[in-house]
């Protein structure tokens, strides 16, 4: 079982503890590199990892959602325990619907992921290297732009027993060439 499943499941459990009878915890982690490229050089290069948790609670045909933009169990956990004792004060939803149970058959999504995108992060400032050289070798002076690229990771796991996560990649490149007064904007992307 991977952190992510393992941590979105001590939320699943923490909820039905609190008093909650339903609960749905998406996971998101994302790892991500930026290189801004001038003068036909990388200039500055940005590394960071997020993450965020959004949850799904119900109890008695009231509905809760929460979102964080950190995972902190002790945070969550709190958030939670403080939010239970109103359940009875909330207003019945006319949105509730309970959890689906799990379809066995159900996949993540598959091909989305890049190895050779996620070895980049350690070293991005390669991939704009052969960006400016390509770029040079068309005839370009100058070259100047951004490379955005990183990896997300999004788990779903539910009260009802669905546990399941997908990882993809991304590679967003922007670069604009000068030769003599003119310009060209070239941008590429990938999900």
């Amino acid at each position: 079982m991977s952190e992510s499943m393992a941590f979105g499941e001590m939320i699943v459990k923490k909820a039905l503890e609190a008093g909650f009878n339903e609960c749905a915890v998406l996971l998101n982690n994302i790892e991500r590199s930026m290189v801004r490229i001038a003068n036909n050089q990388a200039v500055v290069t940005q590394n960071w990892v997020s993450g965020k948790v959004s949850l799904y609670l119900s109890a008695k045909e009231r509905v809760f959602q929460l979102s964080f933009d950190t995972i902190n169990i002790d945070h969550i956990e709190r958030s939670i325990k403080e939010l239970a004792p109103g359940i009875d004060q909330a207003e019945r939803s006319f949105l509730y619907a309970p959890l689906p149970n799990p379809d066995p058959s159900a996949r993540p999504l598959e091909g989305g992921f890049d190895q050779k995108v996620y070895d980049m992060l350690e070293n991005p400032s390669e991939a704009s290297e052969i960006l400016i050289n390509t770029a040079l070798s068309e005839g370009a002076e100058r070259v100047a732009g951004v490379i955005d690229l990183g990896a997300e990771e999004k788990c779903l796991i539910t009260s009802k027993g669905f546990s399941r996560c997908e990882r993809k990649t991304f590679f967003i490149s922007h670069l604009r060439s000068f030769v003599g007064e003119g310009s060209g904007h070239w941008g590429y992307g990938s999900r």
